[in-house]
């Protein structure tokens, strides 16, 4: 998002945008995915 307006949105919204490539991306989600595993695992949650 480099356009202003879309920053703004963004941010109006409480989100912080980052200028990220497409594979640094999608290396945070699998770590978040992994991260939020392990604790559904310790608490027992079962995907539906």
């Amino acid at each position: 998002m480099r356009g202003t307006e879309g920053r703004l949105e963004l941010r109006s919204k409480d989100v912080t945008p980052v200028g990220d490539t497409p594979e640094q991306f999608k290396a945070s989600i699998a770590a978040d995915i992994a991260a939020w595993r392990v604790l559904a695992d310790k608490l027992g949650i079962k995907p539906e």
